[in-house]
């Protein structure tokens, strides 16, 4: 790892995150074993850790990342970017849903049908 550099302007990044948050005192922070069991299906802490460090690549092609600060070694998450990182996921995966083999067959058998209907077949 590397140590901390200063930015321009004299602070110290705390972390590899170029987007990461500012460090706010008055903030409620978690650690990943804190937050883990508070979230849907209860994922282990290490896929939090995955999750903020990796991201995951959305349906839409898009690798969306969960916030975190940095605090020495460890990741700290808020219940607010826990939401914020599952609506950003959710909504961009409902944007972009496959079609099923069933909805795929029934748009050819569709076409073929116009098809030989302006044919005259």
């Amino acid at each position: 790892m590397s140590s901390p550099a200063a930015a321009a302007d004299g602070n110290v990044q705390l972390s590899m995150f170029p987007e990461q948050p500012e460090y706010n005192p008055d903030t409620e922070y978690l650690s990943a074993a804190q937050l883990a069991p508070e979230l849907p299906g209860a994922p282990h802490p290490s896929t939090l850790s995955r999750w903020a460090l990796r991201g995951v690549l959305a349906g839409d092609g898009v690798r969306v990342r969960m916030k975190a600060v940095k605090v020495g070694a460890r990741l700290l998450f808020t219940r607010a970017w826990a939401a914020d990182f599952q609506r950003e996921l959710t909504g961009r995966n409902l944007r972009h849903v496959e079609p099923t083999a069933r909805e795929r067959r029934k748009s050819t058998f569709d076409a073929a049908a116009a098809y030989l209907k302006r044919a005259g077949a």
